[in-house]
């Protein structure tokens, strides 16, 4: 992206607020027998009243790092999007995730389906206008909700959803890597995933499989590491799961404007 639209996109998310709140978990179905928590998460909004298109952030391993409570905000602020970065871990008193909380996508969809109930609920947010983003352990769990048509308790959908290098094994048509396997419908939320070309081997064929299928789109952007988007990893190194991790700034201004014309497509911004 030039560098006089950075500018202009700062200037219009600084005119806007941000404030910290608080939201219940979900319950995914009546019967749902999972701990209701109370999750915390960093709300920004552009300028103006709304009501506006929003989307919700789903945070990596890492926890909340300023790609997700600073730069993506900022980026979509500037686009007239609020939105909302729900803090998974805080809620759990872990300053960096477990490997029972990387697996469990249920308890996960619970804080996003809180957070979109929560933002569904204030009338500064076009309710019917919602999407949600996640990186790595955040995509992961978007991987994992996206087909199984789940809707809040006050009864709310997301309507497009991107997931950032969390890889696709989840959703695989058949369990080639021995996971569950979940249709690739027509109904399912609409999803674009984003993946560096330098991902291990396995995360990005898990994704490329299944380009075109469904409702989904894959992008792979070349010379990119893990968590390509996060400007403090200056030098490569590896996250806990062996995933090389690097920032690069072209892939993330691509990653920018896929994401730009997606959410333009479906939240209709």
């Amino acid at each position: 992206m030039p560098g006089r639209w950075r500018i202009v996109l700062m200037a219009l998310a600084l005119a806007g607020c941000e404030e910290t709140v608080s939201f219940p978990s979900a319950k995914l179905t009546p019967t749902d027998e999972g701990p209701i928590l109370t999750i915390s998460g960093l709300l920004s909004r552009p300028a103006g009243n709304g009501p506006y298109p929003a989307v919700v952030l789903l945070h990596t391993c890492g926890g909340m790092n300023p790609h997700v409570t600073e730069d993506w905000p900022r980026f979509l602020n500037g686009l007239g999007y609020a939105t909302f970065t729900v803090d998974s871990l805080g809620a759990r008193g872990l300053s960096r995730c477990t490997r029972d909380l990387v697996e469990n996508h249920r308890a996960l969809t619970r804080d996003a389906y809180g957070a979109l109930d929560y933002l569904a609920g204030q009338p500064f947010i076009d309710a019917k206008r919602i999407g949600v983003m996640g990186f790595s352990m955040g995509a992961l769990t978007i991987n994992y909700f996206a087909g199984r048509h789940i809707t809040s308790p006050g009864g709310h959908g997301f309507r497009a959803a991107v997931s950032l290098y969390g890889g696709c094994y989840s959703i695989q048509r058949k369990p080639v890597f021995r996971t569950v396997p979940m249709p690739v419908d027509d109904r399912m939320i609409p999803l674009t995933v984003i993946v560096g070309a330098n991902e291990r081997d396995r995360l990005v064929s898990s994704c490329r499989v299944l380009d075109g299928t469904g409702r989904m789109r894959v992008h792979v952007l070349p010379g990119a590491y893990h968590a390509f988007d996060q400007r403090q990893i200056t030098a490569i190194r590896s996250d806990q799961a062996g995933n090389p991790m690097l920032y690069n700034a072209a892939a993330t201004d691509r990653a920018r404007e896929i994401v730009r014309a997606f959410f333009a497509g479906h939240l209709g911004r």
